[in-house]
């Protein structure tokens, strides 16, 4: 079998079926159809809010970046929680009415009313119980209505006034404004009032509401929310974008005046310790007579430092005195050898003393080279030397002692002023702590000083950096249902349910629709497919080539003894021998048609028109002979070596004999006439014979030894119209006028 058989065989049930799937496409459309007219559409709205962002915002954010809210990456998923939360729904609830919904009740639906509503109900429910209950209201005239209450007998009313029970307290106002607007409107019929519990409200807010943020990075959250109504869903959306932004201010500025009252009480805490610290640093100073500690300490170590450099040179003139003195006092015979230090008398009167003193020792040595020692002169010269030496030691020994002196006051002082830095880390201590509680209390007021001036802007500015960048809009066109998917997917369902019933049937009925079926259920060959041909020219070329083709294949060899048996009547056996017998007598063959059923007429040229109904010839055929056995004979039981001495009889007469067998069931004969012929042609129909009987011809074969069994296909691959049928069908039940009847026919012997 070729790949295009392959194919074909799979699509014949699909193609056979068109109708039903066609059908069945079009009532699951109507279907869908009739559905979207009759269900309550949804309308969905969306605004848009950008979140306060310092880091990509105005300039003037950061001034409140310490009150304001943050929107990064971290956030915005805060910010959508915020967004959907009962907290902030109950808020929009006192601005919007969603708590009392007005529905008008027709035949097939219930329509929920909002700006359309030509009355509006004010209802004050006095029980709790009574929420979320359905009021159900029949407006009677323009004027008058009846109220049914749960549990209650119907209540009349008028517009304008109020009605007073034990359940609630209702008043209808006209909708004046809408009933101007459209004065042909008519309110008159069936309505149902239900007033809504705050949390139900709430819930049934919070499911039909979304709010979605464009990207984490991005600072900008869309609200989304679904209604029957379209100018509800936008009004609810922009309520509540509203919303969100007045409780933002609104906490914004309550936490602002929080802070400020929390910053002035802890001003006025930390104004008291400053103050306390300030009069305990000066107090400090005052005790202890402390300007500044560092500066202090750092004089008086500059002057000891001084001072002991003073006392450090006295002491080392003090030494060059006493050395000068030696000196002196050993080198008084002869000053000039001694040559003493006078580094400590620099004065001009000391240097004149040393030179008065070298002046008189050279004058005496002068003199003692011409006088002696006791000589006037020279004593005279002893004695100036005398005078200028005790002058010279005695202003030695004042110098020692005024040295003396002042080494002794310096040493003195030095000691007094040291003893100012007894105590002195004690008071750095102290000092330091006193200074550090004054800083941090100092540091601590400024910063409070600093947030409070903050918190009072942040108070005073009334604004939100959030925003809202779109506001919703009233949807022109419902979100679901969404008729164009609606009614695709109907069509498409219905399609693959038809095709899938069509393949099930085909499958459950399990006919021989073609050889394939009949090749792998039986080791018996297909020696013949006869396809349906509805015009006679047609039927006589196939037929012809049919009977070529079986000669040539050897499988009817002259003169031969044919029988077509089937597995019941009307399977085709007839039209077959009828048919290839007029193919045989194509080939120049003389053909003996055997009629064993009795159940054609024996007239000339009429039998080839009506074997089991089939139309096959109006005229008669040359070379084609028939033979009936008599009506009385079908019952009788037939001598099998009677039966093979006639047609070996024929045989001398005819080149081939065929016989049209009974049915395999119906008939004793049936085996009879099979076990003497030579070949047995035995037909199947792809549209009657079940697939399982293939296999029963293969037992029948095998246990009553039939000869020569070949199978022959009729109608092969043939896959009437379901219109035909139907026809065939109605053919039975029913009776049509002759020209109706007649247009019919010709209409599917198109098809």
């Amino acid at each position: 079998m070729t790949e295009a058989n392959k194919n074909m065989k799979l699509l014949r049930p699909l193609l056979r079926g068109l109708p039903i799937i066609i059908a069945v496409v079009m009532g699951a459309v109507s279907l869908a159809k009739w559905y979207l007219d009759h269900t309550v559409p949804m309308f969905e709205s969306m605004a848009r809010v950008k979140l306060a962002d310092p880091s990509d915002g105005p300039a003037s954010a950061n001034l409140y970046k310490d009150f304001d809210v943050f929107s990064n990456k971290n956030k915005i998923g805060t910010e959508v929680e915020i967004m959907k939360s009962k907290a902030l729904v109950e808020k929009t609830l006192d601005s919007i009415d969603m708590e009392t919904v007005l529905y008008r009740i027709g035949k097939m639906v219930k329509k929920e009313l909002y700006h359309e509503a030509p009355f509006k109900p004010v209802i004050k429910i006095k029980n709790h119980k009574w929420n979320d209950k359905p009021f159900v209201i029949r407006v009677t005239s323009s004027t008058e209505f009846t109220i049914n209450l749960p549990d209650k007998p119907a209540m009349k009313g008028i517009f304008g006034q109020p009605i007073l029970s034990d359940v609630a307290d209702i008043i209808l106002m006209k909708n004046e404004r809408l009933l101007a607007e459209k004065p042909n409107l008519s309110f008159i019929g069936l309505y149902e009032v239900i007033v809504n519990s705050r949390e139900k409200a709430i819930d049934h807010i919070i499911g039909k509401l979304d709010i979605t943020s464009v990207d984490k990075d991005i600072p900008i959250l869309r609200i989304i929310y679904t209604s029957p109504v379209p100018e509800k869903a936008a009004d609810y959306v922009n309520v509540l974008a509203k919303t969100y932004i007045d409780d933002y201010v609104e906490n914004k500025y309550k936490a602002a005046n929080i802070t400020v009252k929390f910053l002035d009480n802890q001003l006025q805490q930390i104004g008291n310790k400053l103050n306390n610290s300030e009069t305990a640093i000066e107090d400090y100073r005052n005790d202890g007579n402390i300007i500044n500690i560092r500066q202090e300490t750092e004089t008086d170590l500059r002057k000891i430092a001084q001072m002991k450099i003073q006392l450090a040179n006295l002491h080392m003139n003090l030494a060059a005195i006493d050395t000068l003195n030696n000196y002196i006092q050993r080198g008084k015979e002869n000053f000039l050898l001694v040559a003493p230090n006078f580094e400590a008398f620099t004065d001009l009167l000391s240097t004149e003393m040393i030179k008065k003193v070298k002046q008189l020792q050279s004058e005496k040595k002068d003199l003692l080279l011409r006088y002696t020692a006791n000589n006037d002169k020279v004593k005279v010269v002893d004695d100036k030397l005398d005078d200028v030496f005790t002058y010279f030691v005695e202003s030695i020994k004042n110098t020692k002692n005024n040295y003396e002196i002042k080494y002794k006051e310096i040493d003195t002082a030095i000691k007094e002023m040291e003893k100012v830095f007894i105590g002195l880390p004690t008071k750095e201590k102290e000092m330091t702590i006193l200074e550090r509680d004054f800083g941090m209390n100092q540091k601590t007021y400024m910063f409070l000083h600093e947030k409070k001036t903050e918190a009072e802007i942040a108070r005073a500015a009334t604004i939100s950096f959030h925003r809202i960048i779109a506001f919703g809009e009233v949807p022109a066109k419902p979100v679901s249902p969404n008729r164009v998917l609606i009614i695709a997917v109907s069509a498409i369902l219905a399609i693959l349910g038809s095709t899938s019933l069509i393949y099930t049937v085909h499958a459950m009925k399990a006919k021989v629709n073609d050889s394939s079926v009949i090749e792998k259920s039986s080791l018996t060959p297909l020696v013949a497919e006869i396809l349906m041909q509805r015009k006679e020219k047609d039927r006589i070329t196939h037929f012809n080539n049919v009977a070529i083709q079986l000669e040539l294949r050897n499988v009817i060899k002259y003169p031969a003894v044919i029988s077509f048996t089937s597995f019941a009547k009307k399977e085709g056996k007839s039209y077959i021998a009828a048919n290839l017998a007029r193919g045989i007598v194509s080939l120049n063959k003389k053909v003996l048609l055997v009629d064993v059923g009795g159940t054609v007429p024996d007239k000339q040229g009429w039998y080839l028109q009506s074997i089991e109904g089939t139309l096959i010839c109006k005229t008669p055929v040359s070379n084609l002979f028939y033979y009936r056995a008599n009506e009385e004979s079908k019952d009788q039981v037939v001598i099998q070596e009677e039966l093979q001495d006639k047609l070996n009889e024929w045989k001398k007469t005819y080149d081939a004999i065929f016989i049209r067998n009974n049915p395999t069931g119906d008939f004793g004969n049936t085996l009879v006439f099979m076990a003497v012929a030579d070949v047995n042609m035995f037909v199947l129909d792809s549209r009657k014979t079940s697939a399982k009987k293939v296999l029963e011809a293969d037992v029948l074969k095998e246990k009553f030894n039939v000869p020569n069994m070949k199978f022959i296909l009729n109608k092969a691959y043939y896959n009437p119209s379901l219109f035909v049928e139907l026809w065939e069908i109605a053919k039975k039940f029913m009776t049509f006028p002759r020209g109706i009847k007649n247009t019919i026919v010709k209409y599917l012997s198109k098809k």
